[in-house]
């Protein structure tokens, strides 16, 4: 009978040692912050460019872009259309009358029936890119930008003012008479090909941040360009 309870007593002893405290809020390990998942709060309120894109069979495809319900329909001349996510329905925005090819656009909603736009195309002296505001219906944009580079970057508008980006040029522009806020253009060099191509913009309250994408094989270094949101001054 003793050896019997001494045996049991083991075994007890070997169960709560191994089974440890039970898992209760207060004792749970807590899991050890990833350098990737601290990341710091991007400004409130922003909208982002819906890409048009292309189709893959031939340049003259209609491109397509999707913003919740609402499909964006372009065709290879830049008449914009809207419709919903069956195609069957089709509203005409505007049209941007492309000399010879729309390469490339992005989209953003200022309002029912008006759109920000920012593109890229082909003409007969080669590729350009534009910005402009265009009105439901209307034939003619409220303003419009000219930029004699290729490359445009997604837009991201605050408030009343988007960001843009093209090859070598960073710049913040008033939506609603295409003034700028600031420009920051000459910062691509044929020598080490800084900011040929922009990712979004990163808009934070106290500053702007426009980060280049890599060459792969021939530039991996990224470069930052950081600036002050309101005096469009280069934050170092």
């Amino acid at each position: 009978m003793r050896r019997h309870n001494h045996f049991f007593f083991i075994l007890l002893l070997l169960f709560c040692s191994c089974g440890g405290a039970p898992t209760t809020i207060e004792n749970t390990p807590k899991k050890k912050k990833e350098k990737s998942d601290v990341t710091e709060d991007f400004k409130d309120g922003l909208l982002v460019g819906t890409e048009i894109i292309k189709g893959a069979k031939t340049p003259y495809d209609e491109a397509y872009g999707r913003r919740g319900d609402t499909i964006f329909i372009s065709s290879y001349k830049g008449k914009i259309e809207m419709g919903d996510t069956l195609l069957k329905q089709r509203v005409f925005l505007f049209d941007i009358h492309s000399e010879f090819m729309l390469d490339k656009m992005y989209i953003i909603p200022l309002s029912d029936k008006t759109w920000f736009v920012s593109w890229q195309e082909t003409d007969h002296e080669g590729v350009k890119s534009y910005a402009a505001v265009y009105k439901t219906g209307e034939p003619k944009p409220e303003w419009k930008l000219f930029f004699d580079v290729p490359n445009p970057g997604i837009p991201v508008l605050d408030g009343k003012d988007v960001y843009v980006t093209y090859l070598g040029i960073a710049a913040k522009v008033s939506v609603a008479d295409g003034k700028y806020r600031w420009l920051h253009d000459s910062l691509f060099n044929t020598a080490r090909e800084p900011f040929k191509k922009f990712e979004k913009p990163r808009v934070f309250n106290d500053r702007v941040e426009f980060v280049d994408y890599p060459n792969p094989g021939h530039r991996e270094r990224r470069d930052t360009l950081r600036v002050n949101p309101v005096t469009g001054e280069i934050i170092r």
